[in-house]
């Protein structure tokens, strides 16, 4: 069957239509970068992502590191969940007071009565310290508390950072974050100890069928600031527990913000008792992940 000229023509440009569409929806598009180091592509200037966007053309996006690739659906969330400007999150601060010692409340949290009860003081230091056991670990972002929910005297701080270390024997969960040139800056390290649940649940007042204790430390390489900006996600399911409260997240040893080179700081993250540190878990600091299982079962 013979083909007339004009309909070669017809089914040709039939054919390049949608690459030659693709190539001008491409054309037509916006490239950048973030101050934060993400890329981007939009269709218009007004939808970058952020503010003071640096555009450039798609084609000249420079090679981007992995610490600056765009970050995953879930940690935009969570960061968006924890923005103090989220309207969400503004009903619960719009209004303030003071209480007698100059402690700051919201005005809701002022006309709930507190618990008659009072925490447990601390027990002794932990037993078997010197021998692999299970431990907890971090929480989340800042604001923190005001001071610690308990303390630990010198020797309980001993056993508890060595306890930190050997759990890592047995349950690896190390993060080591590097600065932009490959050098280590911090190391986190996480762990779950079934002791120190059993005594912070005792010392936070936290009902122990609902409740799964965490273990972090943080140790500086050089001065960094550190907030405790930390997430879990097991079975799909994320939790977050928020920083200002000290049945969620608090330290036993140092504070939010700067940690000086060498310096080292240990916490506690509460998370639902739905939570097994005998399963894989993602623990989640800032954009940063670890996968681990906490408290596998013992090799036969």
């Amino acid at each position: 069957m013979q083909t007339h000229p004009v309909s070669r023509l017809w089914i040709l440009a039939t054919l390049l239509l949608p690459t030659l569409l693709a190539s001008r929806a491409w054309a037509d598009s916006i490239a950048g970068l973030c101050p934060d180091g993400s890329a981007f592509v939009v269709s218009r200037r007004e939808d970058a992502p952020c503010r003071d966007a640096k555009f450039v053309e798609a084609s000249d996006l420079p090679p981007l590191r992995p610490q600056y690739l765009p970050r995953s659906q879930a940690w935009q969330l969570n960061r968006q969940a924890r923005d103090e400007n989220n309207p969400y999150n503004l009903v619960d601060r719009r209004e303030v007071v003071k209480n007698p010692r100059g402690e700051t409340t919201t005005a809701r949290e002022a006309q709930t009565p507190k618990s008659q009860g009072t925490p447990a003081k601390p027990g002794a230091a932990f037993a078997g310290a010197s021998t692999p056991v299970t431990t907890p670990a971090p929480a989340v972002e800042p604001p923190a508390p005001s001071g610690p929910a308990f303390s630990l005297d010198e020797a309980e701080l001993r056993d508890l950072t060595r306890l930190i270390v050997l759990r890592q024997q047995v349950a690896p969960a190390e993060l080591a974050v590097e600065d932009v040139r490959g050098r280590p800056q911090l190391f986190l390290r996480y762990a779950y100890s079934p002791s120190f649940e059993t005594r912070a649940v005792r010392a936070l007042g936290l009902d122990p069928a609902r409740s799964r204790v965490l273990l972090f430390s943080a140790r500086s390489e050089s001065d960094v600031e550190f907030y405790p900006n930390f997430s879990a996600i097991q079975d799909g399911v994320s939790f977050r527990p928020e920083p200002s409260r000290a049945s969620e997240l608090g330290f036993v040893l140092g504070a939010p913000g700067t940690l000086g080179a060498g310096r080292i700081a240990i916490g506690y993250l509460v998370l639902p008792a739905r939570v097994d540190p005998a399963r894989p878990l993602e623990l989640w600091w800032n954009d940063r992940k670890l996968e681990a299982t906490l408290a596998p079962p013992p090799v036969r």
